[in-house]
């Protein structure tokens, strides 16, 4: 056990030797005080004797718990603690969750937010992003392992799909290029949106999309998913629009599928009741070890066992003090 505040010792001495002092020359005003003729027929009799006899164990009681109390307090001040080696574990991996925000997915996204918290709330340890996009695409946060302020987000995006609310700043940046739900610029935002490039981490984007485009992208859905799988990155699909109606419905759908599957990763209905069962086993699933941070040393408070002696302390001290006022 090591003392963080060792110096605190060196007042234990100090106040032992003021309480030593205050006795001593309590002491000396007893001497001076008036003989009483013939108290010796007092003292001689056998209860007095007894009396004082308890009187002196009493007061050597008390005065041991209250110089053993001072010791005590004295090294609770000093802060006992114990240090040891941590080696601390960091999980290597990133997960973007990528949201296509366009009026198609309007009143989809709602479910798909949810979607998100449940996947968020899986996750134990692994950094989260957030990126939104329509005609353009904007970074809602950037990877971190805040669970809280994930949560945080993600109840803000939330209420931005609650059509009884009129919260337009999250989509704020959305709409500065041409066109509407331009999936593949969208998607490779994500792709790049990832940091530490050069580190061993695996990468993972979740995206929501129905892949219905309204307009000239720089890069089609294929091309974004070429970018994912030539860096590594698996992508997981939620499409709100895989059991919709029409045959442009069935061939975006299969082009959304293809370009998700193409990287390795899984495509799901936004309403498949396992999604998100899957995609955490699978996340999780591509790399089994974690990463070892250096060790470090940990040093924590460890007042237990002098603030229990000091309540024994107190506990005891009372009921003598009781007796030696009565």
């Amino acid at each position: 056990m090591a003392l963080i505040q060792w110096w605190m010792l060196f007042l234990v001495p100090v106040v032992l030797g003021v309480v030593v002092w205050l006795l001593a020359r309590h002491r000396r005003r007893r001497a001076a005080a008036v003989p009483v003729a013939h108290s010796e027929r007092l003292t001689a009799l056998p209860g007095w004797a007894a009396a004082l006899r308890r009187y002196r164990i009493t007061l050597a009681a008390g005065l041991a718990l209250v110089l053993g109390l001072i010791v005590v307090l004295g090294v609770a001040a000093a802060r006992p603690a114990s240090t040891s080696a941590l080696d601390p574990q960091k999980k290597n991996r990133d997960i973007i969750l990528c949201m296509d925000v366009s009026g198609s997915m309007l009143s989809f996204n709602a479910e798909v937010v949810d979607v998100f918290e449940r996947l968020a709330r899986g996750f134990n340890g692994e950094r989260i992003g957030m990126v939104i996009f329509n005609s353009s695409a904007v970074q809602v946060f950037p990877l971190t392992d805040d669970y809280d302020f994930v949560a945080e987000q993600l109840a803000t995006a939330g209420k931005a799909f609650d059509f009884s609310s009129s919260d337009i700043e999250f989509f704020a940046g959305t709409f500065t290029g041409s066109g509407s739900s331009l999936i593949g610029d969208g998607l490779a935002t994500c792709v790049n949106s990832f940091d530490q490039k050069g580190q061993p981490r695996t990468r993972s984007i979740v995206l929501s999309t129905d892949n219905r485009l309204a307009g000239r992208p720089l890069y089609t859905i294929t091309e974004a998913a070429t970018l994912a799988k030539q860096a590594g990155i698996r992508v997981y699909g939620l499409n709100p629009a895989q059991f919709g109606l029409g045959t442009a419905r069935d061939r975006a759908s299969a082009q959304m599928q293809q370009a998700i599957e193409s990287t390795d990763g899984d495509y799901y209905a936004i309403d498949d009741a396992d999604a998100v069962a899957q995609i955490i086993a699978r996340v999780q699933s591509r790399e089994a070890t974690a990463l070892v941070a250096a060790p470090r040393a940990s040093t924590g408070d460890r007042p237990n066992g002098v603030l229990v002696a000091a309540l024994i302390g107190v506990a005891l001290l009372l009921p003598a003090a009781w007796r030696l006022r009565r």
